[in-house]
């Protein structure tokens, strides 16, 4: 979430379908706007430092992020002007 102004990633129109716009909208708690992060590497057990409480998440860990709606699509940098999409 977007501290200064309560925006966070939202998939447009709630629509569950590949390239579909992720944009900043205010926070509603719908599905569309809940998110899994899905580590790569296999941590076990989780480490026990680095994890950034403001946001949730481990630095230096790469990670995606996966939508909570029903084909739980993957969020992914599009194009520069299109945005961010699901995939």
């Amino acid at each position: 979430m977007n501290v200064q102004d309560g925006r966070v990633l939202d998939v447009s129109e709630s629509r569950d379908a590949e390239r579909t716009s992720v944009i900043a909208w205010k926070k509603n708690g719908g599905l569309n706007q809940r998110w899994k992060i899905v580590y790569l590497d296999e941590m076990k057990p989780e480490p026990t430092t680095g994890l950034d409480e403001d946001f949730g998440f481990y630095r230096n860990s790469q990670f995606y992020m996966s939508s909570r709606l029903g084909s739980h699509r993957v969020i992914t940098a599009g194009h520069r002007n299109a945005g961010a999409l699901l995939i």
